[in-house]
């Protein structure tokens, strides 16, 4: 579950609601944000992928999810662009197709929220924030566990 919101009704009590927690599924439109404070987002600015500690009105933080052959796929509804990964274990988006190299799935983690893992030759490697915290990169399980997201649905 996400983070608790705690809201007083009437001065005596304090109420706690969890917020829903969303899985991808196609054609709905999603913020895809860390899990974990500091909560980052992963954002398209000026056609690099970021990730931003809040939601900017011209950056392209909204992904369209799509699934193909099974696959997932998220589209940038800024750009047009798919996520994807290069040879260098980096992840972009700047292809407007979803090909096996913008192929992704998602698997549970442990502590709540998604792994996003992508096709790597005949291995599934899971998505993760680089060491410097500015991008994202592909990781072997063994290399570490792969970064936790939320997929807040965006109506």
């Amino acid at each position: 579950m996400s983070d608790p919101i705690h809201i007083k009704d009437d001065g005596s009590s304090i109420l706690t609601i969890q917020s829903v927690e969303h899985h991808p599924k196609a054609g709905k439109q999603f913020m895809i944000r860390e899990k974990q404070k500091p909560h980052r987002i992963i954002t398209l600015s000026f056609g690099d992928l970021v990730l931003m500690d809040e939601q900017l009105p011209a950056h392209g933080w909204l992904w369209k999810c799509v699934k193909q052959f099974g696959w997932y796929g998220f589209q940038n509804v800024v750009s047009g662009t798919y996520l994807g990964h290069n040879d260098k274990k980096k992840i972009r988006a700047t292809m407007g197709h979803h090909q096996p190299w913008e192929y992704f799935m998602t698997e549970r983690h442990e502590d709540g929220g998604y792994v996003l893992l992508t096709i790597h030759d005949k291995e599934l490697w899971q998505v993760a924030i680089s060491n410097d915290g500015q991008s994202l990169v592909e990781k072997k399980a063994e290399e570490g566990a792969g970064t936790a997201w939320d997929f807040v649905e965006i109506i």
